[in-house]
């Protein structure tokens, strides 16, 4: 599942359900068109859903129905221009600003600021900030997302991210949903083998015992925000 694929790696609960949870994925995704989701699963390291739909928005759904949030969160990290997956990292990071600390916090205003203005200086900006975060919150990982990406493609252009860019939004929006799971604790960010990044490895985690239901309702909020991007919100 790529970066942070082990954060949430237990079997299903053999206690009580949790209520089911709906994701209303729009029927068309303008921001993902033009790409084949057997092929944006591959970047993400996962294997493509059989039967499922190669149209990204019917593919989504379709994992998503199978309560597969994490899988749904990596499609769409690797498949977002990398303006956008910038966006969905920080707004999600911004969701969880009473638990950053100051240093992350600050990380993703300046992940916000290349947003606004994708300047050289202002993605300068954004690295500084995310090495002085430790790349240890979500708001690092959006600003280190934005120091990562390359020239801007033309604002209507849905073309595929860089790889690390991809990776650091799927782990500024998996340690966002952490986050917002009360009781979890945040794991070490692993290294990206980058010399631009000095950051610990991940440690081994013990299993969770989170349902398919559950892990729904913990990354509901980050992947519908994820959607409403894609959607071109």
């Amino acid at each position: 599942m790529g970066l942070f694929g082990t954060l949430f790696a237990g079997p299903p609960a053999a206690s009580k359900p949790a209520p089911a949870v709906t994701f209303n994925v729009p029927a068309a995704l303008p921001r993902l068109e033009g790409q084949s989701a057997a092929a944006i699963s591959q970047r993400a390291g996962q294997t493509p859903l059989a039967g499922a739909p190669d149209q990204p928005a019917g593919y989504i759904d379709a994992l998503l129905k199978q309560q597969r949030p994490v899988e749904a969160a990596g499609v769409l990290a690797h498949g977002l221009p990398e303006k956008d997956g910038v966006r969905w990292a920080a707004d999600s990071s911004e969701k969880v600003a009473a638990k950053q600390t100051p240093a992350d916090a600050a990380a993703t205003q300046a992940a916000k600021q290349w947003i606004a203005q994708p300047t050289s200086a202002n993605q300068a900006a954004a690295a500084d900030a995310a090495s002085k975060a430790g790349h240890g919150g979500p708001g690092a990982w959006a600003a280190q997302a934005a120091a990562w990406t390359g020239p801007s493609a033309p604002a209507a252009a849905a073309t595929a991210p860089g790889p690390l860019v991809s990776k650091a939004v799927l782990g500024s929006v998996m340690l966002s949903a952490a986050m917002n799971k009360p009781g979890l604790q945040i794991p070490a960010v692993p290294t990206l083998n980058t010399p631009t990044v000095a950051a610990p490895a991940q440690p081994a985690l013990p299993p969770e015992a989170t349902s398919g239901s559950e892990l729904c309702a913990v990354y509901k909020p980050f992947l519908d925000r994820g959607l409403q991007i894609a959607a071109g919100a």
